[in-house]
């Protein structure tokens, strides 16, 4: 496209294109190439009424033009240092031996009978239990349970969370960290098949049953790994790049109030 004395090339508008966040840029590299198009010349028209001013001659244009450059320029050169960050294999490796519990994951079933101040909303129509009450619900529950009573009927039922009770309390699989800690301490404790005795968390009491256990490979997660290798290592070479510059302020100017 030629706007005025600009030309703009194919190449120079998929870079420009490629600048833009990513959702904006989908679309300027779809339906909305065009009106992508539109904005751009626009744009370059006020730059070169702009310069027919002679707007570039001011000192707030060169002050803020000169800012912009530098910010642009410390975009490229953080993407030059992750570029430039590799994580090899033996690193990641490492890092998942030193690390297996953060990659253990479990599926479990569960029942929650809440208690007055759990943060789960009360069923409708459902009487408000106090603590004794829920308690007591929790180890009846519990009891029909260890009779033989099926758990996933039970959850579907008597669960306080509707969410999981649809699906016979089923939580699916969740990761260590998903959980409140006294739900994870729990579910640590048992083997596949296992319930539990009953457990207290903010929300209420809890009986959960664990489906199954895993650790997950390295492989499963070698690339998650070497990213948050890479994004750590970036970090402190940033951190290095600016404790290697001295920085001094005027403490007057920077005062509240003063200028």
């Amino acid at each position: 496209m030629r706007v005025g004395d600009a030309e703009i090339t194919a190449a120079q508008f998929d870079a420009i294109v490629d600048s833009l966040p990513p959702q904006l840029a989908s679309a300027a590299k779809g339906s909305g190439k065009k009106q992508f198009a539109d904005q751009l010349a626009t744009v370059l028209i006020l730059s070169q009424e702009g310069y027919r001013r002679k707007l570039d001659e001011t000192p707030a244009f060169q002050v803020q033009s000169k800012y912009r450059s530098d910010e642009l320029m410390a975009n490229f050169a953080r993407h030059a240092l992750s570029e430039s960050t590799k994580i090899g294999e033996a690193t990641a490796r490492a890092y998942y031996d030193a690390h297996k519990a953060e990659y253990e994951r479990a599926r479990a079933r569960h029942i929650l009978v809440r208690t007055p101040a759990s943060p789960v909303p009360a069923k409708a129509g459902a009487k408000e239990l106090s603590e004794a009450e829920a308690e007591a619900k929790a180890k009846s529950l519990l009891q029909r349970i260890k009779a033989g009573a099926d758990f996933a009927m039970l959850a579907s039922t008597e669960s306080d969370d509707t969410g999981s009770a649809q699906n016979g309390g089923d939580l699916g699989w969740f990761d260590r960290g998903d959980m409140v800690p006294a739900f994870e301490e729990a579910v640590l404790r048992l083997k596949p098949g296992e319930t539990s005795g009953i457990v207290r968390s903010p929300f209420g009491y809890h009986i959960i049953k664990l489906e199954d256990h895993e650790l997950e490979s390295f492989d499963q997660v070698q690339s998650a790994i070497e990213e948050r290798l890479r994004s750590e290592t970036v970090k402190k070479r940033l951190e290095a790049l600016q404790n290697g510059v001295k920085v001094d302020y005027n403490s007057a100017f920077f005062e509240s109030g003063k200028r």
